[in-house]
């Protein structure tokens, strides 16, 4: 594909995201049948139950969340949204289900990170946990994603976290990723940064998705996601006990004992 023709695509996607004309929208439509985004079936892990849904409500509109390859590094752009966790004993969450929209599916790699709350919006200089480059179970664009050894999320029964959404796809093979769009708004609306301003919006930093950076159609949106795991934060279990093992000459010693012993019975024996 030339260069050319990548950034006439980019530039399609580039409408899509600040919000686009209705012939236009109706096109990609056309173009990307998922634009909507598909809900899979969450994929439970073990005796894993689902915390927290916002999958309900689609708007049919999305939010860029990709790290795109080298050329297009202004582009690079991601998604966030709160949730609360409910239980004052905490959660484990050992996967996430997103709903979302892709050009070719199947060459993704995502990277989640959860942040604690600053006064409604993520706290992004003390994530809670990151995982970095998990590949997804992909579905058109809608992700099931196991997150390796969980994260625990304390919690007073009413502490909001934040979770966000980086998904490393290349545009020129593969297209552009959306992260789908609810018309329901649950606590804070869902936020979006650009840090390369190359989607020309005043968002280098977390702000408003729709109200603010403009993107996802304008609209007043939270994220279509799924949260999977634990109530409870766990409870270190004490290491086992340490079993005793043999150097060298801690197995010379037991032999020169057991000889020694049974020199002494023979001895008795023949007295």
């Amino acid at each position: 594909m030339n260069q050319s023709l990548k950034k006439n695509l980019l530039a399609v996607g580039v409408a899509t995201a600040v919000g686009m004309s209705a012939s236009a929208y109706a096109q990609m439509a056309t173009d990307n049948p998922g634009i909507v985004g598909l809900n899979p079936a969450p994929v439970l892990q073990g005796a894993d139950i689902i915390l927290h849904d916002q999958t309900d409500s689609p708007d049919g509109n999305g939010v860029p969340d990709q790290d795109f390859e080298a050329a297009y590094d202004a582009y690079d752009a991601m998604g966030a949204d709160d949730f609360v966790v409910t239980d004052a004993s905490g959660w484990t969450v050992n996967a996430m289900n997103t709903i979302g929209t892709t050009g070719t599916p199947g060459n993704a790699t995502v990277t989640i990170t959860f942040y604690p709350d600053a006064g409604g919006t993520p706290d992004v200089g003390n994530p809670v946990c990151t995982f970095p480059g998990i590949v997804p179970v992909d579905t058109t664009g809608s992700f099931n994603i196991a997150l390796p050894g969980g994260c625990v999320l304390p919690s007073d029964g009413s502490t909001v976290y934040w979770v966000s959404q980086f998904t490393d796809q290349n545009f020129g093979a593969n297209g552009q990723h959306f992260w789908s769009g609810r018309s329901v708004v649950d606590g804070n609306e869902s936020q979006w940064s650009n840090p390369g301003g190359g989607f020309g919006t005043p968002c280098n930093v977390f702000m408003s998705a729709g109200t603010v950076c403009g993107v996802g159609g304008g609209l007043l949106q939270d994220r279509l996601f799924s949260l999977e795991g634990m109530i409870g934060v766990g409870v270190a279990l004490p290491p086992p006990p340490a079993v005793p093992t043999f150097t060298r000459w801690g197995t010379a010693i037991l032999a020169l004992g057991l000889l020694a012993i049974g020199l002494l019975v023979r001895r008795q024996r023949t007295q």
